[in-house]
């Protein structure tokens, strides 16, 4: 076994590789020098509003972590079925165009809209705050999740982020993630049933109950610490 964690501690990670419909995405990026660039609960609502306008209609979101100076998604790529299509087609966008005649890939329309997300932020931020220049680093991260323990590793190290930070001590002391909303009843834009049934099929109390675990063994074992990407 420590042989193994040897052997994957060194292994180079692809921060780039291509979207492919029906697949999991650890998406990731954080401000340029560190800034802080979540001033206010705003600026935090704002950004969710923006994902969701932006992205939403070509990603499932299964959890994220927005913290004052970088941001993590988990999300599935949509099938391209024709609401995907029709989604594009009201983008109205070169990007959107290409990809509608065949001439740009899935990947490479993704992330031109992801592109757009950003700078649609970074504009707004800079406007509020009276500042110029580029706000995230230049090139968003996104590492395919391959496996179902993957993706729940993911999912617990998103809502664990705040605390790994120092932010706060608890995951539901935290606003800015979507833990709340697993244990809540309140509607939401998180697949949440798609997330509990990773834990228990068919019975959302006993869900509930083995995330919660499931998370406080993540905060406690930090064996496979070595997985987080740069956060």
């Amino acid at each position: 076994m420590r042989n193994l964690l040897t052997n994957l501690k060194t292994m180079r990670i692809n921060y780039w590789q291509s979207f492919e419909e029906n697949c999991f995405y650890h998406i990731y990026n954080r401000s340029n020098n560190k800034e802080t660039i979540f001033r206010s609960d705003d600026n935090y609502k704002f950004f969710l509003k923006r994902w969701v306008e932006y992205l939403s209609p070509y990603f499932d979101t299964y959890s994220y972590a927005l913290i004052p100076n970088h941001f993590h998604f988990t999300v599935k790529v949509h099938p391209v079925d024709d609401l995907f299509r029709e989604a594009v087609t009201q983008e109205k966008t070169v990007a959107g165009l290409k990809f509608l005649e065949g001439t740009l890939a899935l990947d490479e329309f993704l992330e031109d809209q992801m592109k757009r997300f950003l700078t649609s932020y970074a504009k707004a931020f800079n406007k509020q705050q009276n500042r110029e220049g580029s706000v995230f680093q230049k090139r968003f991260k996104r590492v395919a999740a391959r496996t179902g323990h993957h993706l729940l590793y993911l999912i617990a190290y998103h809502h664990h982020n705040p605390i790994h930070h120092k932010l706060v001590k608890n995951y539901d002391e935290w606003k800015y993630s979507s833990y709340l909303a697993f244990l809540s009843g309140a509607s939401t834009k998180i697949c949440r049933q798609e997330v509990l049934d990773l834990f228990f099929p068919g019975d959302r109390n006993k869900a509930v109950r083995d995330f919660v675990e499931y998370h406080r063994a993540f905060q406690l074992d930090k064996k496979m610490e070595f997985l987080m990407m740069e956060d």
